[in-house]
């Protein structure tokens, strides 16, 4: 991995962290995406810009990313609630 792209995906964790998400997985279990989905897809496409993804999830993926950053979504209080049990 390129440090370029690894530069962007901590910056896109650390967004959602000042958002109040814990991370990818919450992040995934949120918006019913399966968790390795959204972890492997950040990897595979984020930063880089010869690669288009082609898959209906892997587009709904990233566009949910990029919405919830630029509209600062932040997690209801049950997800909260639920992970400090």
């Amino acid at each position: 991995m390129r440090r370029k792209q690894r530069r962007e995906i901590y910056v896109l964790k650390g967004r959602l962290m000042c958002l109040g998400w814990h991370g990818l997985s919450e992040w995934a279990d949120a918006h019913n995406f399966k968790r390795e989905t959204v972890r492997k897809t950040v990897h595979r496409y984020l930063g880089k810009k010869n690669t288009t993804p082609y898959g209906e999830t892997t587009t709904k993926i990233l566009r949910k990313l990029k919405e919830t950053v630029q509209q600062r979504q932040r997690p209801r209080k049950e997800t909260i609630c639920k992970k400090e049990r």
